[in-house]
Formats: structure tokens, C-alpha cells, sequence
């Protein structure tokens, strides 16, 4: 069954170099072999992952990524490439994002052997509000299934409306026989507090949350007044005992993911074959190709073997990436999962 899927969050124009051996410290230097830009942002990787592996499935399925660039060259730039990479034109003139009076969000990563590091100005991001906008509002009314990728990231994305907005759309569309599915993937909090004032509403009427070990760690420790940050595993228990309809889905880097109920842990299916070239986006990989199986299974993968073979999936989609220069530069294609 074809799935109208709209992922809502954030655009980045990535700058990225690499590899750093260390960072470097204030008036000094690093040379890198690399510096390179490029489109990003969680949610637009997340987006252009989706469109690629849904039109190499021919299943008629659509993907709309809500989000906003500015009025400047990077702005249209950005607006050219999701052009490109099929996603649907939902905004003013048939653009496939929003164009708002704030500079297009940039990203500069710093990548290393096994992590990075970012300093990002939100700008377009934290401008735009899916709820004032008319178009966006439809395209929010006509999907099966919403995904908020880069929570963080997006100011409109934490109040209290737009919960109230996702949560009385989602009763609506209960008893219509077309129910609406949300999942949800936060990003890391700049400000380290690890909550909003709708957070704790979101996670409750999210059907999916697509956490790192990191962050599922923090939010536990913020949503549910832990007097430490637990382990992943007993973030992993602690939140799914307190959110009973959520199913919990934690990237471990390479160690793979913790998921399913009981939780197990599901490792990559194979090494590299080449070695970590760019950590960058590997978890919007992930996440892409957890949903698509997800989505795939209708929205219901029943037993064990069914969690383990969307694992092995999402993992191998993030080895793919992690042996690539940039976030999703190109976007997966189903031979990559092969």
C-alpha cells in the first residue's frame, strides 16, 4: 500500500571537514584533507533517503518534506536539489519547501575518526511555523504518516499548539478509516535542558522515536526526573514502560540499534567494507530505511524476526553512509541494500 509520508523538521546547508584527528584550540589550526557543502539538515536527509528508496520501489507512495530555506543563493540552491531528488512541491510556485526572511539554515561539522561536532545557525528553521502556513497545513491533513525529525532544531516544533495540532488530527483520522501514524526523532539539544513544554505530550502520541543512545539517555533522564542519566538499555525499558504505545527504536553507532519489546539488540549484518570515511547523517539512514520497512509491513512489524530484519536493514542503510563523504550525498537507493 502507497503511503503519503510528510517529514517535518529542518534544512541545513552542510559544511563539513574532515577527518579531525583532535579539535583544535582557540588561535590555533587543524588542516583537514577535506572541506566540503552540500544540503543536510536531519530532516531533509531523512526526506531525500525516503523519496530515493520509495520510487525505487514503485509503490506510488509520496514524500513532503515541510521545512523553509532563505531568500538567498543558498536558499535556491537547496530548493534545486530536493527538486531533483522528487519531492513533492508543496509550497508557493510547486517548491518542494517553503521560502521565509531568514538565512537558509547552515550546518559547519567538524567529523572526526568515530564522532562529530557542530556549530549551526538555525535561521530558516526556527522562522518557520507548519501551523500558519495554509499549504502546510493540507499537506499535514493528507498524510498517512508524519514524521518530526530535528525537534530541536525548530522552534514552531515545541509548543504547546502544535502538539495540541498533531494530537487532535491524529483522533480525527481514528475513526476515519485512514488512521494517521507519527514518529519522532529529536536531534541533540544545543541547550542541553532536554525538554520543551510539549515534549513529553509529542513522545506520548508518537508511534515510533528514533533516539541516539545519547540523546534517548538525556530525555529519559529530562521526561522522567531520573536522579542520574541511565544507561541505554534502561532508557530504553524506563521509556517504553512510561510511554506503553510507543515503540522505541535506539541507533548505537556501530554497535548497531536497541529495539523491540523485549528490547534485544540487533548489530550490523556485515562490516565495512571500507572503513568510517564520514559519520555524518548516519542516523537519518537509519531512521529512513527503519521507517520505510515499518511503513512497508503496514505499519506493524509483528514478532521479533520482523524488528530484527528492519534493523538489519536501517543498519546496513547507515553503513552505506558512513563510508561516504556527506550526509546523504547521494541519497540511498535500494541496491544499497542490498
Amino acid at each position: 500500500m502507497p503511503y503519503n509520508t510528510v517529514v517535518l523538521g529542518d534544512i541545513y546547508w552542510d559544511i563539513v571537514a574532515g577527518r579531525l584527528d583532535s579539535m583544535p584550540q582557540w588561535g590555533a589550526d587543524r588542516v583537514v584533507d577535506s572541506v566540503t557543502a552540500s544540503l543536510g539538515g536531519s530532516a531533509a536527509n531523512t526526506a531525500r533517503h525516503l523519496a530515493s528508496l520509495q520510487r525505487g520501489r514503485g509503490d506510488g507512495g509520496r514524500v513532503t518534506l515541510l521545512s523553509a530555506v532563505g531568500k538567498d543563493a543558498t536558499g535556491a540552491a537547496v530548493l534545486k536539489q530536493l527538486e531533483a531528488d522528487g519531492l513533492h512541491g508543496w509550497a508557493a510556485g510547486g517548491a518542494p519547501a517553503a521560502v521565509v526572511a531568514a538565512p537558509t539554515g547552515t550546518c559547519i561539522v567538524l567529523t572526526g575518526a568515530e564522532d562529530r561536532a557542530f556549530v549551526s545557525c538555525n535561521g530558516a528553521n526556527d522562522a518557520f511555523d507548519p501551523l500558519e502556513d495554509a499549504a502546510a497545513r493540507a499537506a499535514m491533513e493528507d498524510a498517512d504518516h508524519i514524521h518530526v525529525h530535528g525537534y530541536f532544531n525548530c522552534q514552531a516544533l515545541q509548543t504547546e499548539a502544535f502538539a495540541d495540532y498533531l494530537t487532535g488530527l491524529k483522533a480525527r483520522r481514528g475513526g476515519s478509516g485512514r488512521p494517521l501514524t507519527v514518529s519522532l526523532c529529536t536531534q541533540y539539544d544545543a541547550a542541553e535542558t532536554w525538554t520543551r513544554a510539549n515534549l513529553k505530550e509529542l513522545v506520548a502520541l508518537s508511534d515510533m522515536m528514533f533516539p541516539n543512545e545519547i540523546e534517548a539517555s538525556h530525555i529519559c533522564h529530562a521526561l522522567l526526573g531520573n536522579l542520574k542519566r541511565p544507561t541505554v538499555e534502561v532508557a530504553h525499558a524506563e521509556l517504553t514502560a512510561a510511554f506503553p504505545a510507543l515503540q522505541l527504536v535506539v541507533s548505537i553507532g556501530a554497535d548497531g540499534c536497541l529495539a523491540g519489546a523485549p528490547a534485544a539488540k540487533h548489530p550490523p549484518p556485515r562490516p565495512l567494507a571500507k572503513g568510517v570515511v564520514d559519520t555524518t547523517g548516519a542516523g537519518d539512514a537509519f531512521t529512513a530505511v527503519y521507517l520505510l520497512g515499518w511503513l512497508a509491513a503496514g505499519r506493524n512489524l509483528a514478532g521479533a524476526e520482523a524488528v530484527a530484519a528492519c534493523a538489519a536493514a536501517a543498519n546496513l542503510g547507515a553503513g552505506v553512509v558512513v563510508q561516504r563523504h556527506g550526509a546523504c550525498d547521494p541519497p540511498l537507493e535500494a541496491a544499497d541494500l542490498e
